[in-house]
């Protein structure tokens, strides 16, 4: 019985291993696969914020989880920083989603949108959708740019330019809150409705 110990310890690891693998990959949506259907979808528009802020649901920094570390035992997470707004012009919710952003940067952000005119990138889906736009349920903004002028600061370090600092993403950044937003944040029945059940 004893020469068998071996062989049960080391199934046993092997098992852990396979459990853990699969707990620290079940947060993510297949999103690589779709992510250009979903980008192709995407479209401009304008928005003027309302310059209106409520403590509980303007603004919030939090996290989304990645998938699990072995190592320490620890949940692998990324940051969001979320600004909710309705809009002035059609009366709809929206979300912009940052993620992984500095908060050197973000914490400039709400008092620089509030009140703009801004163009937004959004999908034409969610748009369309009478569940999207709520308060409860607003649509999600991955990019913005300023329509007078660009969202920017004053600032004289590093990245600046001519004095300023911009605050609107980088086409890399726009491209990351998109693909992260699909494989950590969109629920996976909406998003299997959405394109795996269209395959």
């Amino acid at each position: 019985m004893n020469s068998y110990k071996p062989l049960i310890f080391l199934v046993l690891v092997v098992v852990f291993f396979i459990v853990m693998y699969k707990v620290s990959h079940s947060p993510e949506n297949d999103a690589d696969k779709y992510y250009q259907q979903y980008l192709n979808r995407l479209t401009i528009i304008k928005v003027l914020p309302i310059d209106k802020f409520e403590r509980d649901y303007s603004v919030d920094y939090t996290h989304y989880n990645t998938g699990f570390s072995i190592i320490g035992f620890k949940a692998s997470s990324g940051k969001i920083y979320v600004f909710n707004f309705q809009d002035s012009i059609s009366g709809k919710y929206f979300s912009l989603r940052l993620f992984d952003k500095d908060y050197q940067i973000t914490h400039f952000i709400r008092e620089q949108l509030a009140g703009d005119e801004l163009n937004v990138n959004v999908n034409q889906d969610d748009l369309k959708n009478p569940l999207y736009g709520t308060k409860q349920n607003p649509i999600p903004v991955f990019s913005y740019k300023g329509v007078k002028e660009p969202v920017r600061i004053i600032s004289d370090n590093p990245g600046s330019v001519n004095g300023y600092k911009t605050l609107e993403p980088t086409q890399a950044e726009y491209e990351h809150n998109v693909l992260t937003y699909l494989k950590y944040i969109m629920p996976q029945k909406e998003f299997n409705t959405r394109f795996k059940d269209k395959d």
